[in-house]
């Protein structure tokens, strides 16, 4: 199998699906919510159009950009009034110009990128591209390996924001003060595009941690998105009881914070039910708290009676304990 060549899959009733076509040149997967507006209310101003990259990891084939997909899906539940275009490309195929390509199609007011340790290199020169092709794009990074972008880039080109830690609330302010009779490309225009650049330039750092996480949308039980494989992502936690500095769970955490349970089981049912086969749980450990992991494995079952889901998860070694390995040989 072809890891770089696209999974097709079929959208919901909300997702704007443009396809795989020949221009793409079967290089990477492309998700496109262009046309999903949060309100359509006529006779007002145009919506912000809004591009998001995510880069996904070429070892696994049906992986997805997550994390774009909950900022898109909540900015759409505060309702900002945006359109979206999102593309999920593969870490390692296609070349920043293509990704240049698909971005300036748009011609987006805002352009955010997902960064990793393994694609640095990658946004540094799809950045580059996109200041030279789309000068009044405002750019903005988020993901594990937007903290310090601007002092471990080689690139001379910077983003007007970059998003520490949780991007969902961030993101949708950022938005919303947008769309506030243009508000912010006027703030962001005090400088030229070609100004942009290390040693005449410093962009904005925004944080927003989120303080309640079942106020955040579901990309799927909202009918956002769909995966394209048999692989599925789940939260069940975020941050983590520790604060590592070398860690990115805890560098920028708000303490464990939970998800709830019912929500978990819900999500679950619609990933079993829609044939998807491996549970990915991103949560920084699974096995902090011996009584919710009894609670997860109740939601599974149930949620799965027929036990078709399988799970890769991480977990604390040092806090696993006889009863929480029993309790997981039953997922």
């Amino acid at each position: 199998m072809n890891k770089c060549a696209p999974s097709g899959f079929t959208g919901s009733s909300v997702l704007a699906h443009h396809g795989f076509q020949p221009i793409l040149r079967r290089m990477f997967q492309a998700h496109s919510l262009v046309g999903v507006s949060s309100r359509e209310q006529p006779m007002k101003k145009k919506p912000i159009k809004a591009c998001f990259v995510s880069y996904s990891s070429l070892d696994e084939h049906f992986s997805y950009g997550y994390g774009a997909v909950r900022v898109i899906a909540h900015a759409l539940q505060t309702g900002v009034d945006a359109q979206f275009s999102f593309y999920d490309l593969k870490a390692g195929c296609g070349s920043a110009t293509e990704d240049a390509d698909l971005i300036s199609a748009q011609e987006p007011d805002v352009a955010g990128f997902s960064v990793f340790m393994w694609n640095i290199e990658r946004v540094e020169q799809a950045l580059a591209l996109v200041r030279d092709r789309l000068p009044r794009t405002i750019v903005v990074l988020g993901g594990p390996g937007a903290a310090g972008f601007e002092r471990v880039s080689r690139g001379p080109w910077l983003p007007d924001f970059i998003v520490l830690g949780e991007g969902e609330a961030a993101f949708a302010s950022l938005l919303s003060r947008h769309a506030m009779n243009d508000a912010l490309r006027k703030e962001t225009q005090t400088f030229r595009a070609e100004d942009k650049c290390k040693g005449m330039f410093q962009p904005q750092v925004l944080e927003e941690p989120v303080k309640d996480l079942d106020a955040l949308a579901s990309p799927y039980l909202n009918g956002i998105f769909t995966p394209p494989g048999e692989l599925f992502y789940l939260e069940t936690s975020r941050g983590c009881p520790h604060s590592c500095a070398f860690c990115v769970c805890g560098s920028h955490s708000q303490g464990l914070r939970y998800f709830n349970m019912s929500r978990i089981r819900d999500e679950l049912a619609w990933a079993a039910e829609r044939g998807k086969r491996k549970i990915n749980l991103c949560d920084a450990a699974l096995n902090y708290n011996t009584r919710r992991l009894t609670q997860f494995a109740q939601a599974a079952r149930d949620a799965d009676p027929g036990h078709y889901l399988s799970y890769s998860f991480a977990l604390h070694a040092d806090s696993l304990t006889r009863e929480q390995i029993r309790i997981l040989s039953g997922l």
